[in-house]
């Protein structure tokens, strides 16, 4: 799956948050990240069946809810201040994809994650980077050089 395809279509999921709820998210469904906005939108990728799945952070469905592969793998207690794992747009968006095959693997997802006003790609918080250790995760690495062309100008 090629990574700019990836990212139209997480730049759409977040363009559908505006047409479904006829706004941009709340000040109260956004976090505060370096003093931007912050409201994520993820897109995980299965692979295996071709298929995409897509969440937003914010509003944590209880850790029972979510798949046992994410369970046993969210920290505890969060490695992130003030987040919990589940509340993350990454792990939600995982949730959905390994719910929908009952052999789907973390390692069979590919996720983008973008920040919903500006569609920038963002690197995952600590938790998801244990959570979803084994799925390959575009906007990493994207995000990191980003960050460094910014500091070499």
């Amino acid at each position: 799956m090629d990574r700019e395809i990836l990212l139209e279509k997480v730049r759409e999921a977040c363009e559908e948050f505006e047409r479904q709820n006829g706004r941009k998210p709340s000040k109260r469904e956004k976090n505060k990240i370096n003093g931007f906005p912050a409201r994520m939108t993820s897109l995980a990728f299965d692979k295996k069946v071709n298929k995409f799945y897509t969440a937003t952070s914010g509003r944590a469905p209880s850790r029972e809810s979510f798949n046992s592969l994410l369970k046993e793998r969210m920290p505890n207690p969060s490695l992130e201040s003030g987040r919990d794992p589940e509340s993350c747009a990454e792990v939600q968006a995982a949730n959905k994809a390994l719910n929908n095959r009952p052999d789907a693997q973390i390692s069979d997802l590919i996720i983008a994650t973008i920040l919903t006003g500006d569609g920038a790609p963002q690197i995952r918080c600590e938790n998801c980077k244990v959570t979803l250790r084994d799925a390959l995760v575009i906007t990493d690495e994207m995000a990191e050089q980003e960050v460094k062309n910014v500091q070499i100008q």
